[in-house]
């Protein structure tokens, strides 16, 4: 089975295929300084925090948690030797890449306190902590 480590934001979000899966990250409350939920440079969410996994395509990944670190709208991920990197943007969206026995590619929505993401042929959900 792969794993995919995303970050989203400021959130971690691990994202497992074997068929495909995400774990979440960790999320801070709303603010506009980038350590919480609001926006950081660059104008864009702050994804920053711990993120729960409550939807997935693999049921062994509901429930875990993660963290996400994040840099303006770029984030990182880096989970069980794996990684992933992405952007969020203004209007909350999201796309990264993972390093995952090859490349992953995943794209997704911030719609607060939830982030849904498609990576493949699986639908992940993750909520914030």
């Amino acid at each position: 089975m792969r794993q995919l480590a995303v970050v989203v934001g400021c959130a971690t979000l691990v994202v497992a295929c074997g068929g495909s899966g995400v774990a979440g990250g960790t999320g801070g409350t709303t603010g506009s300084d980038g350590t919480g939920g609001g926006s950081s440079s660059g104008d864009c969410p702050n994804l920053s925090g711990t993120w729960v996994i409550t939807a997935h395509c693999e049921a062994s990944f509901l429930g875990q948690s993660s963290t996400v670190t994040q840099t303006g709208c770029s984030y990182m991920v880096s989970t069980e030797g794996y990684t992933c990197s992405g952007t969020v943007n203004g209007d909350g969206s999201v796309t990264q890449t993972c390093d995952v026995d090859g490349t992953l590619e995943c794209a997704g929505q911030l719609s607060e306190p939830t982030l849904t993401m498609s990576c493949g042929d699986c639908a992940v959900a993750l909520e914030r902590m």
